[in-house]
């Protein structure tokens, strides 16, 4: 079974980031298995999204089965947020995927990796930000 749920879970995780709308859902999946037990008030506040918005994308991880949600036992009307099992095996694929994409980065650039790398990371958050800027603007 834990073969069959690894195989599954590969496959969501390549689906999720390759799709920039999933690929900001598997942003709080990743900030909910660094911080489990948060919850969603604090998540908002960390991702500076509203909590609809939030609880919605919330709803979907949870359907797919990649996070749960607990009842607070401090504040009976606030929720924790916990990776399930198949949560956190995509986690742990996520991580290994960015050690291995930044090793074939380092093999292809050379001496020349931390300068392309810079690059890159100042083009990409730029991208962000047109991203952002276009969807606030065309609401």
């Amino acid at each position: 079974m834990w073969v069959r749920s690894m195989k599954t879970t590969r496959k969501v995780c390549i689906s999720v980031l390759s799709n920039a709308y999933f690929r900001q859902r598997f942003i709080l999946w990743v900030i909910i298995g660094e911080r489990e037990g948060i919850g969603i008030t604090q998540l908002a506040e960390i991702l500076q999204i509203s909590k609809p918005t939030l609880s919605e994308r919330i709803r979907i991880l949870c359907r797919k089965g990649f996070v749960r949600k607990e009842v607070n036992p401090v504040d009976r009307k606030a929720v924790t947020l916990w990776l399930t099992e198949d949560g956190k095996i995509a986690c742990v694929y996520h991580e290994k995927h960015h050690q291995h994409m930044f090793q074939v980065f380092k093999d292809y650039f050379k001496d020349d990796t931390e300068v392309k790398l810079k690059l890159f990371s100042d083009t990409f958050n730029q991208l962000l930000r047109f991203e952002q800027h276009f969807i606030n603007n065309n609401r």
